[in-house]
């Protein structure tokens, strides 16, 4: 449960600067495509999870061979990033797909050499599928150090009366769960099946592609530009069709068949453009580095907006410390633009701690109801900051949960009673209002559209949830 505090009235001298911070790249003029080396048939953690660091290389150190794989655990940013290689495709603490096998080798074996560090511990497995469910497998760990290669060999525990028709392989440098240390190396070579008619792919490591991602401008992400392994459809793309300078970014909303995770794998998933500030590992944003509080967030934005409700084009931007909520904006565009358009929307404070880092989200439609068609131009963002004094005091503090929420919405005054709460959607139009005269109250919010909502209470700009 992910409780949200904001505050009701204020009280702080502040005094801010026109020079303080602003987006990197923030007219999108500059972008970058980002390349690197893949072994053949395997995806690796230069793709799918370190934004093209390269903790996975082909090394000349073989035991067999010109090439063997490498991996290593190394920092990104605020994450550490296990070296990792695959066969299939990545989801929800699991490998989908793979590559089709019949065959039942009574074994797995290779060459190896590591050294993990101290309190970590790194993987091989291979998984025999049936009907897309795992049925059986040949896994190992390493730990500690190993200087020069030696052999491990691996029992399947696999019969010939019950073949598998697919499989799907995992080696790391590091856990698969939290712990991972920095520095922790594997270099492998020479895999392969004993007693079996089909060989391992690519065992040897012999067989190596150059990989050039699609572009993205410089300091933010998308998730075709930074999966392209997953062949999602390129939505976020550079225009020169702009407001000022050379280049701007646009993002469409279309339908396409997407591979778990990020859709259903049949036809007709809804795929929203999301641009990311500071995409650099994993499938989210990594929180950027950010402290100041500016006034309010500015831009230029044009596009269309498929007639459907709830549906608009969206800016979100959340403020945190120690990643509790400070401030966010929300700016909607929720009718079609055919010319470039200034908005200007005001930053909501809960609450007088000074950020330490941000997040950042464009969309091509509301990603609580997405709908195809959308088209979203952005350029020239910046916050505005106003060198003027407030003076406030915090008093009561207002709690809600769970967020998002389903059927039940609740919220908790920690200091006064309740005289009013009112739920707005996301084109500011109230749809639920109610006088609770408590300090808290239960909200039934099963009949309202899946989407992004804010609320009100004693009159008072407090928040936002989510209705699932």
């Amino acid at each position: 449960m992910r409780t949200f505090i904001c505050t009701i009235t204020f009280s702080l001298a502040i005094v801010l600067s026109l020079s303080a911070q602003q987006l990197p790249n923030s007219g999108f003029e500059s972008w970058s495509h980002m390349t690197f080396t893949e072994p053949d048939t395997f995806l690796s953690s230069n793709m799918f999870g370190s934004g093209g660091i390269g903790n996975v290389t082909r090394s000349t150190d073989a035991y067999h061979g010109t090439y063997a794989l490498q991996m290593e655990t190394v920092v990104s940013g605020s994450d550490t990033v296990q070296g990792m290689v695959i066969i299939g495709t990545p989801g929800n603490q699991t490998i989908n797909g793979g590559l089709p096998f019949t065959s039942t080798p009574d074994s797995v074996s290779g060459y190896v050499k590591y050294d993990i560090q101290p309190l970590d511990t790194a993987y091989f497995i291979v998984g025999f599928k049936q009907g897309g469910t795992f049925f059986a497998q040949a896994a190992t760990v390493f730990y500690g150090s190993q200087p020069t290669y030696t052999r491990f060999c691996i029992p399947t525990n696999l019969s010939s009366l019950n073949p598998p028709d697919s499989i799907a392989v995992i080696i790391t440098s590091s856990t698969l769960d939290y712990g991972k240390v920095p520095g922790s190396t594997v270099t492998i070579d020479s895999i392969s099946f004993l007693h079996s008619a089909q060989e391992f792919p690519n065992g040897d490591f012999e067989n190596w592609n150059d990989i050039n991602t699609n572009e993205d401008p410089d300091g933010w992400g998308s998730y075709a530009g930074q999966f392209p392994f997953y062949n999602l459809p390129l939505q976020v793309t550079k225009t020169n069709d702009v407001n000022s300078g050379s280049f701007a970014v646009r993002l469409t909303s279309d339908t396409a068949t997407v591979q778990p995770p990020f859709g259903t794998g049949l036809p007709g998933d809804t795929v929203l453009g999301i641009l990311h500030l500071n995409m650099l590992n994993g499938f989210a944003s990594t929180p950027f580095p950010f402290t100041y509080r500016p006034d309010s967030l500015v831009g230029y934005v044009k596009g269309v907006v498929t007639a459907a409700t709830d549906n608009f084009n969206t800016i979100w931007v959340q403020l945190t410390n120690n990643s509790n909520t400070v401030g966010q904006v929300m700016y909607a565009m929720t009718s079609s633009l055919n010319d470039y358009t200034r908005f200007a929307t005001a930053v909501t404070y809960f609450a007088s701690d000074v950020p330490d880092s941000m997040t950042f989200y464009i969309f091509a439609g509301n990603p609580g109801n997405p709908v195809p068609g959308n088209v979203f131009y952005v350029d020239d963002l910046s916050f505005v900051y106003n060198p003027v004094s407030a003076e406030t005091q915090f008093a009561d503090k207002i709690f809600a949960y769970p967020n998002p929420a389903k059927n039940l919405f609740s919220i908790y005054s920690s200091g006064s009673l309740m005289q009013s709460v009112v739920i707005y959607n996301s084109s500011g139009v109230a749809v639920l209002e109610l006088m609770p005269n408590s300090e808290k109250t239960d909200i039934d919010i099963s009949g309202l559209h899946s989407g992004l909502y804010f609320y009100k209470v004693n009159g008072s700009s407090c928040g936002r949830f989510v209705k699932e």
